[in-house]
């Protein structure tokens, strides 16, 4: 019988073997080769109690690296002469089999579910929706449609995304195949280069509305494009004074959320830049920067009668 099986195409990393260590999903390592054990348990009930313990002793060591019970680079068991001269593993667990094909587990393709990662590459995606940073590991030969996967647990519109090397959005030029690995996408993955950075920019989804600039996209439908503030003036003027008055509080609560923008991005302005030489890490703070002007668009301490009072003032003066 063959000792070797064939390399499978899926690979892990050692951190998402060790978690699977319980009777409903438990994973072995035999060379690099990922094994699932966990049919061995589904029919633990049948089984004697000297069978039952040697499986207690395999599920002890689930999530583990099991290569030193095995010869090296092979799937064949390191053995030993017991008292009546018989040649039996060391690890007595190794003596127990798939009872759906009466395999021993080790060598059962079946059960074979992957291999470890050759090297753990980290990576990060940057979010250019909310400017969030996310550093992940990966495997080296994982593509990046697999590195989206796994981003999904971070944020499951990750599919919504484009996934690009750069920052020119809508360009052929940058745009990662993701069929492909980050080497064959260009990026450098080795110890002494910097972490491969991946900007994901988010794609409206058909015959949305987008409102953020003023105007209308509409997909499969002509639109008048109109820009925000002439289409409100062209409202107020026609509008009663009643009317005017209704439509306050809104333009009340965009004021004041577009005030405290203001705020936050012009009276102070920090940023934090990281460069990588080698193993080395840099890291440079910019001066921070005060606009007295921008203090006019906080409230004071009466905080919320001030910038209504002064908003609508602005509002009655238009």
């Amino acid at each position: 019988m063959e000792s070797k099986l064939q390399p499978p195409l899926k690979y892990f990393l050692r951190d998402e073997v060790v978690i699977h260590n319980e009777e409903t999903s438990a994973w072995v390592i035999v060379h690099g080769t990922v094994i699932d054990i966990t049919p061995l348990f589904a029919a633990a009930e049948r089984k004697t109690s000297l069978q039952k313990k040697t499986l207690q002793w395999l599920l002890a060591l689930a999530g583990q690296d099991l290569s030193s019970f095995f010869h090296n680079n092979e799937l064949t068991p390191i053995e030993r002469t017991n008292r009546n001269g018989e040649r039996v593993p060391i690890f007595v667990p190794c003596l127990e089999r798939n009872p759906a094909t009466q395999l021993y587990w080790y060598r059962d393709p079946a059960l074979v579910i992957g291999r470890i990662t050759f090297h753990p590459c980290p990576v990060k995606i940057i979010n250019t929706l909310t400017f969030h940073e996310t550093e992940m590991i990966v495997c080296y030969e994982d593509t990046i449609g697999d590195v989206r996967e796994k981003y999904l647990r971070y944020n499951g519109n990750a599919c919504r995304y484009e996934w690009r090397k750069d920052l020119s959005m809508g360009s052929e030029t940058g745009l990662l195949r993701m069929d492909k690995t980050l080497t064959e996408n260009g990026y450098q993955v080795n110890l002494r280069s910097p972490i491969p950075v991946i900007w994901i920019f988010y794609i409206l989804p058909p015959g949305t509305i987008d409102t953020t600039n003023g105007t209308h996209s509409c997909s499969g439908t002509s639109c008048n494009t109109v820009n925000g503030p002439q289409a409100e003036e062209s409202q107020n003027a026609s509008a009663s004074p009643d009317e005017k008055q209704s439509r306050l509080p809104d333009r009340r609560q965009v004021l004041s959320v577009e005030s405290i923008s203001l705020k936050v991005f012009s009276h102070v302005y920090t940023t934090s830049t990281t460069f990588r030489f080698g193993g080395c890490v840099r890291r440079t703070h910019s001066r921070r920067t005060e606009d007295k002007s921008a203090e006019a668009c906080l409230p004071a301490t009466n905080g919320v009668e001030r910038l209504e009072s002064s908003m609508r003032l602005q509002y009655e003066q238009s």
